[in-house]
């Protein structure tokens, strides 16, 4: 068997074709320790137990447009930007004083925590990634979280329209949401009339840009178009409820039980070498999508830029689909 694609009739559950190396050799024994007919492991009772809703949401909040931060007059031993200077070359006017409220430790208590100006896009995702809680043990992040939740959530793309087009429009009704969003992009020179066939070619399928209505089909660009600075963050703010389901949160605590069972079983089984055209198939099926203008499309409207991209997200969560399939059959 050779290690390319799928073979005709291989079971769900089956992965030794799916990672590298674990292709049947011609003796029909299996690469590694994946001996012929070794059951799935049952994932349903490694996680065991109940607990109570997740924690964690970040508290950072992202400032648009703010580059990474600055460290001119922060770090000891330099005045610039890496521009090795030390501190005794630095100008008598520069007191120590001035860095008070970026420096922590040198003001008054409280000075530096209270000032917002020093976060940044990178922090906020930080605090996302890092922020764990425990499930039986297994630690599980907040962004691992709704990251799961991104591909797996029914209405995923009814809460990223929500959140795209609530960004763009302001406050205002909830009722109003579409018509302000569409004000918006009127004034930047965006509007139904406005829209090129390229445009409508990249970023809507061929059904839907010949059957939707202007106005839904600007809607629809405005969406998948909107590529948010921080979005674990952002979305963790907007929608606290996703980060914190506890079902999504078991299954993350699972994946990763999975994933390392499975690294256990021999060299090269680590989900970091699962093919990208395997995980890309089990998108399609997890959102039923068929073509590539719909797959994208539905990568898109949930918050992804490109297939390739939510083929990254899912990764982690791959092996656990698999042997649920397989335990569930």
């Amino acid at each position: 068997m050779t290690d390319e694609g799928w073979v005709a009739g291989v079971k769900a559950a089956d992965i030794r074709d799916t990672v590298p190396g674990a292709a049947d050799r011609g003796d029909g024994a299996a690469d590694g320790s994946y001996a012929a007919g070794v059951e799935a492991v049952n994932t349903r009772g490694m996680v065991p137990g109940t607990y109570g809703p997740g924690e964690g949401t970040a508290d950072g909040v992202c400032l648009a447009g703010i580059e990474a931060a600055n460290t001119h007059d922060t770090v000891l031993g330099t005045s610039g930007l890496r521009d090795e200077t030390a501190d005794e070359d630095r100008p008598a006017d520069v007191k120590p004083a001035a860095t008070r409220d970026t420096r922590p430790g040198t003001g008054d208590p409280g000075d530096w925590t209270a000032n917002d100006d020093w976060r940044n896009r990178f922090i906020t995702e930080w605090q996302v990634e890092f922020s764990v809680s425990p499930v039986e043990g297994t630690d599980v992040s907040l962004g691992a979280t709704i990251r799961y939740q991104q591909i797996h959530l029914e209405d995923f793309p009814a809460r990223w329209r929500r959140y795209v087009l609530g960004h763009l429009a302001g406050p205002g009704p909830e009722d109003e949401r579409e018509v302000r969003a569409l004000r918006v992009a009127a004034r930047h020179g965006l509007s139904s009339e406005s829209l090129t066939v390229e445009q409508t070619g990249y970023w809507l399928t061929p059904a839907e840009a010949a059957e939707l209505p202007g106005a839904e089909a600007l809607l629809r660009i405005l969406v998948r178009s909107y590529q948010p600075q921080c979005p674990a963050g952002d979305l963790a703010s907007a929608e606290p409820g996703v980060g914190a389901d506890p079902a999504a949160r078991r299954a993350v605590a699972e994946a990763e039980v999975v994933n390392a069972e499975v690294a256990s079983w021999a060299s090269g089984q680590h989900v970091g070498q699962l093919k990208p055209a395997v995980l890309i198939g089990h998108l399609a099926s997890v959102w039923r999508t068929g073509d590539e203008p719909a797959l994208l499309a539905a990568a898109r409207d949930r918050g992804f830029a490109t297939v390739a991209e939510a083929a990254e997200a899912v990764r982690p969560f791959f092996l656990r689909s698999r042997f649920l399939t397989r335990d569930g059959a």
